[in-house]
């Protein structure tokens, strides 16, 4: 699959938990997962949480990726997946956080074939 033959349609977040889950319900062809290391605030930009003070630094932490309920791969502060994750659905995609942290928020996009 060639990435220049497609195109960005869905960017969204979930909270991953302690407990594995999958992405939400949506055909694609491809899917980027984000685990940034910045809070929401009023004003819908980020703040920086690495170094402010009183953080819970559990927020901060890695998250797990995989395929079917079976999370294999890591994303630490600040990473996304290096390469677009070919899917048929981004349910696919199982997500969970570290067993120390109650949540923690991904950010991910989906893509498919460009059309026409």
């Amino acid at each position: 699959m060639s990435q220049e033959s497609l195109e960005g349609f869905l960017s969204a977040y979930q909270d991953a938990l302690p407990g594995s889950e999958s992405l939400p319900d949506v055909p694609c062809d491809a899917v980027l997962i984000s685990n940034w290391n910045v809070g929401d605030d009023k004003h819908d930009t980020g703040k920086n949480l690495t170094n402010a003070p009183n953080t819970d630094v559990t927020l901060l932490g890695e998250i797990y990726w995989g395929f079917d309920g079976k999370p294999a791969h890591q994303l630490f502060i600040s990473q996304m997946t290096p390469f677009l994750i070919p899917v048929s659905n981004a349910n696919q995609i199982s997500i969970r956080c570290s067993a120390n942290a109650a949540k923690k928020r991904i950010h991910f996009s989906l893509f498919r074939k460009k059309r026409g």
